[in-house]
């Protein structure tokens, strides 16, 4: 998920490729940029190894509430967009979501394999995240 933070993105997609390469036929990879930012389009362009979905939508924002926001109404329209390409149109039963500023350890896709045998088998579970808020130094 990028928008116009071509510097990050750049450090998060060496990242994940730096240890995706033994499972790159699971993982296939996907940029979505909400906006036309051009540096992040064209290092995204750059990369044969992943594909680049563009959301584009200027439409009106309507708060809620007075006051909100209205960025995060922008950025859920970017992830509902976007999900709804990955699981509609190219038919994935489940994705794993990364940011434009995260970079991975090297037992990320570890993790989610594990995660992903976890959600097979117990239907309780809705996703399988590495955050934690508690997991900053402060609060361990």
């Amino acid at each position: 998920m990028a928008c116009n933070r071509a510097d990050y993105l750049e450090k998060t997609i060496k990242s994940i490729l730096k240890y995706q390469i033994s499972v790159a036929s699971k993982y296939p990879l996907f940029i979505s940029q909400d906006g036309s930012h051009p540096d992040v389009r064209k290092l995204a362009l750059s990369y044969d190894q992943l594909t680049y979905m563009q959301h584009l939508d200027f439409g009106p924002v309507h708060t809620e509430r007075p006051g909100e926001l209205i960025a995060y109404y922008k950025i859920a329209r970017h992830y509902k967009w976007a999900l709804d390409q990955l699981f509609y149109k190219h038919n994935f039963s489940r994705v794993i979501i990364l940011e434009d500023d995260m970079e991975i350890a090297p037992d990320f896709f570890d993790f989610f394999e594990a995660g992903a045998t976890l959600l097979d088998r117990d239907k309780s579970i809705m996703a399988i995240s590495p955050w934690n808020d508690n997991g900053q130094m402060q609060f361990v």
